[in-house]
């Protein structure tokens, strides 16, 4: 039996040698059991090829040297050596043969390989690649291109994929490059203060400063590309690219990250880490780390594509222990934080723990694109600034909250800005910055949305959505900062605060922001007989959606009365984004809730006059020009525009009192536009609700 069982032996050796034979011979094996490189010859510089058992070694002697294969594979037990005169040395590696290359052993070198295989390149699971630099490609890189130091890749219609699933080593300072018409790590890529680079496109060019690989640019796109990173790529101290360009408008390049890119700061030499889809989506589920965990300042992290999609298990991080945080640049065409967007909400209030991050979105394709929209609440309690930066709109749907003491926020938009619900910064030194294009609008009452009407058929409030609230801009901290389109704001805490900005010039030249609501009810003017909060305006002066409640003037013998007296004559102003509340105002000529009186050219916008439920918000007066919003606008020459606007204040005229009304007491060149008043106006020689005296050029537009 033992006979028998020795010669079945030796026919199962026989058919499977004769099988494998028969499968290496149709290419379903993906090599034969020794598949050593084969059929080297040298092509320009020199080197030589000697095998011994499982060892190659290429020995060679001139700076570069080119070889074309073959077959250029190694099975577990086999070893390929490159021994070169120093580590700026490269071997060009290309493999003209019909067989993809499978490395399942070692390959070693002294200085830089680059391998070449258009049928394909593996490195399976236990493979490792140890050299000063490396490069695989799918993609062709001539003889002639390599002598003249122009690493310019070409697919030439090459479908082959660069797959890792071993481990790839440069040494320090040194580069890993992966280049095809896909690529994927599944296994572990490390370069220390080097470059890792793995690139998906139909031509590309690397670009080296001296040994140094700088940057890959993919200079032609190919269809259905994908580079993906599904275990561990290295890189402290240096750089990470991931970059695919897709040569149709299907979107249909893919970079994505499912696993850990690390590189962070070593020394002073910061970390980056780049993902770009050129006409696709990039996609991070796992770890961007570019931090500094000991010394020094975080790194640099962008994720760029037509779509950016950042998945609930996603750590991206540039935090430092000791010095400054770095930035992680989102660049998409658009994007949305929150509501089913392309990062919840809650991820990004939890990334700006560990990040500066800038959100830039840039015009899509069908130029139609280009929104940040902000659909879920964003908090953050950290040290860092949020930029989101717009190439149309930013629509701020939901809460924007930042307690950090040096926490910032800018906004920055081609088009508008719509602040649909409030934005806060409490911390000490907290800074909003605005830049827009268009104009920004924040959702108060005076926003017209189209004229509302009560039971009786008269026009009030305008309301929001359903479930929602008016917005604001709240920028409590004592050193807070303002600054709109380039021009830094003057923030008012408290009505001292208002009333004292003329008191220097007897003017307020300059911009103005309430920075929260103001109480004036112990507010000491008030007392002192004053006529006004501010007496004169030129220049601009914005609530940011906020209110002044329960202010009393009682001047009866006095003009220009009003939260601000008088715009300068002769000026150019602005008054816009602010309501009063529960408001009791006497005056004799030029009474108004908002304004008592200009002769200046004047934008009034986003405005109003209300009172709260059981209360009346009164504006009463016995000369002329009287109004719930602006007692008058008198100068022939200098035009005032007032917009979104409407007063519910009751106007009472005593004595011989003329040219009132509910929202405007007298108007000369003035247009108007979407407003309306509801308030009584009443007096000896005049009842009205809406207009009082119209002279040259008064129009008005609206309910």
């Amino acid at each position: 039996m033992m006979r028998v069982k020795l010669n079945d032996r030796k026919v199962k050796r026989k058919t499977t040698s004769l099988v494998m034979a028969i499968l290496w011979g149709y290419g379903l094996l993906a090599g034969p059991l020794w598949a050593a490189p084969q059929g080297g010859a040298v092509t320009t510089g020199t080197a030589t090829i000697n095998q011994s058992g499982n060892v190659t070694n290429i020995n060679q002697a001139t700076q570069k040297a080119a070889i074309n294969w073959q077959s250029f594979s190694t099975k577990p037990q086999e070893t390929v050596n490159f021994n070169q005169p120093n580590s700026s040395s490269i071997t060009l590696n290309r493999v003209i043969g019909n067989e993809r290359s499978v490395l399942e052993g070692a390959l070693n070198a002294n200085g830089r390989v680059f391998l070449i295989n258009s049928n394909g390149i593996l490195f399976t699971k236990g493979s490792t690649v140890n050299t000063a630099g490396f490069i695989a490609s799918t993609l062709n890189l001539t003889d002639e291109d390599f002598n003249a130091g122009n690493y310019v890749f070409k697919s030439n219609g090459s479908t082959g994929s660069v797959i890792n699933m071993g481990t790839i080593t440069a040494k320090d300072g040194g580069y890993v490059g992966l280049l095809g018409n896909s690529v994927s790590n599944q296994g572990i890529i490390s370069a220390t203060k080097g470059t890792v680079a793995m690139a998906s496109g139909d031509k590309m060019t690397l670009n080296f400063n001296g040994g140094s690989l700088l940057s890959v640019t993919v200079d032609e796109a190919i269809l259905n590309t994908l580079v993906e990173n599904k275990e561990a790529v290295y890189a402290d101290g240096g750089t990470v690219i991931m970059t695919a360009k897709a040569a149709d408008d299907l979107l249909s390049a893919q970079v994505n990250s499912s696993g850990i890119i690390q590189a962070r700061t070593v020394d002073d030499l910061k970390g980056g880490i780049k993902l770009y889809a050129d006409g696709g989506t990039s996609t991070v589920s796992g770890t961007l780390d570019a931090s500094a965990p000991t010394t020094g300042d975080g790194g640099f992290i962008e994720t760029s594509g037509d779509k950016v999609k950042i998945t609930d298990t996603a750590l991206i991080t540039t935090k430092s222990a000791s010095g400054k945080n770095g930035t992680w640049l989102i660049d998409p065409t658009d994007f949305t934080i929150g509501g089913g967007g392309d990062i919840t909400a809650s991820l990004l209030s939890t990334l700006l723990g560990y990040n500066n991050i800038t959100l830039y979105s840039t015009d899509g394709r069908s130029g139609t694109e280009g929104d940040i929209n902000v659909n879920g609440p964003v908090m953050w309690s950290a040290n860092t600034a949020l930029f989101l930066d717009a190439a149309t709109d930013i629509n701020v749907n939901a809460p924007i909250t930042a307690s950090g003491d040096d926490a910032a926020l800018t906004l920055a938009a081609g088009a508008d800005i719509n602040v649909n619900k409030d934005i806060t910064l409490s911390g000490t030194n907290g800074a909003l910055t605005m830049n827009y294009g268009g104009d920004y609008h924040i959702l108060t009452p005076a926003t017209y949305s189209g004229a509302i009407l009560d039971a009786n058929g008269q026009p009030v409030a305008n309301q929001p959505l359903a479930g929602t609230e008016y917005a604001g801009i709240t920028l409590s901290g004592s050193n807070a900062t303002l600054t709109m389109n380039g021009t830094p704001y003057t923030l008012i805490h408290s009505m001292d605060q208002l009333a004292a900005l003329d008191d220097a010039t007897g003017t307020a030249t300059g911009s103005y922001a309430l920075a929260q609501d103001l109480d004036a009810t112990a507010w000491s003017g008030a007392n002192d007989g004053a006529p006004s909060v501010i007496a004169n305006l030129s220049g601009t002066f914005t609530g940011l959606g906020h209110t002044v409640s329960n202010l009393t003037l009682n001047t009866p013998l006095l003009n220009n009365v009003g939260l601000i007296g008088q715009t300068a004559p002769g000026s150019t102003s602005v008054i816009r984004d602010i309501g009063l509340v529960d408001v009791d105002i006497t005056g004799d000529t030029g009474v108004g809730a908002l304004l008592g009186g200009s002769e200046s050219t004047l934008t009034i916008s986003d405005v109003y006059v209300t009172a709260t439920p059981g209360k009346v918000s009164t504006v009463s007066g016995s000369g002329a020009s009287i109004a719930g919003l602006v007692g008058g606008t008198w100068d022939f020459n200098a035009p005032t525009i007032i917009r979104n606007a409407f007063s519910e204040a009751d106007v009472t005229v005593t004595g011989d009192g003329q040219n009132a009304g509910g929202l405007v007491g007298e108007a000369v060149n003035t247009t108007i536009t979407n407003f309306h008043a509801t308030g009584n106006v009443m007096g000896t020689n005049y009842d009205s609700r809406m207009g009082g005296g119209s002279r040259k050029g008064f129009e008005f537009f609206g309910k």
